[in-house]
């Protein structure tokens, strides 16, 4: 049981490790002057009205 949680964890903090990365190499590719709220979130896998996009 504790075998499968911690599974179950590692997991989850690989799919929230890899979200981040997505989001900051698209950051990455924007221009400074072009970074907005909206796509700041989007690329964090948030939906433009800031609610988790699923």
């Amino acid at each position: 049981m504790m075998k499968r949680k911690i599974k179950e964890l590692e997991e989850r903090i690989d799919e929230l490790r890899s979200q981040l990365t997505e989001g900051r190499d698209y950051l990455m590719t924007v221009n400074a002057d072009e970074v907005t709220v909206e796509n700041a979130l989007e690329s964090f896998g948030f939906g433009r009205n800031g609610l988790k996009s699923y």
